[in-house]
């Protein structure tokens, strides 16, 4: 048996700067993991009887992506996600196998590498809405080894990119 967490992650990105060739795009992302609800339990698919829930608060994100269009508007995508996830308090987990278990309130640090396909739909001239479909996989680092897990994740992203110069103007909501 393990310890595990299941984690809803939302990324608001705010405004980034990218540059692009209208074929290639990076774009570096600042940004929040909004609150949400973490689960942990002793037994893998988190029978309700022995899971605990608790909630994150707002925690800083950052998210480096690379974009490659080789068709006009489809493409793939790859990115990677850090954010140092925050609860309002340690979560107690209980006392079993002689001590005790906790979730750390600050010292849960959530990374992500995933890659997916991408659609670029022109809205204006200067503007495009892009969503996007990734699977990824994801580890959570911590002091605590009860706050340690990893598995993989689906994400669905759509970006609006607005072009500024030879670069452009992001913000994108994701689930």
């Amino acid at each position: 048996m393990r310890a595990g967490i299941l984690m809803f992650l939302l990324l608001a990105c705010l405004p980034a700067f990218a540059q692009e060739d209208n074929r290639f795009d990076v774009s570096v992302s600042l940004g929040v993991a909004l609150p949400g609800v973490l689960q942990a339990a002793w037994e893998e698919g988190f029978p309700a009887a022995s899971t605990v829930s608790f909630h994150s608060q707002f925690s800083p994100a950052v998210k480096l992506e690379l974009d490659w269009f080789p068709l006009p508007r489809l493409g793939p995508t790859l990115a990677l996600h850090y954010a140092a996830l925050l609860l309002p308090r340690e979560g107690d987990l209980g006392f079993w196998d002689g001590r005790q278990h906790v979730l750390p309130k600050a010292d849960i640090h959530f990374t992500e590498v995933e890659a997916g396909i991408r659609y670029r739909y022109p809205l204006l001239p200067a503007l495009t809405l892009e969503p996007a479909v990734s699977l990824g996989y994801c580890h959570t680092f911590s002091g605590s080894p009860d706050a340690r897990n990893n598995g993989f994740i689906l994400d669905m992203l759509v970006a609006a990119k607005r072009r500024v110069g030879r670069g452009h103007l992001l913000a994108c909501l994701g689930l």
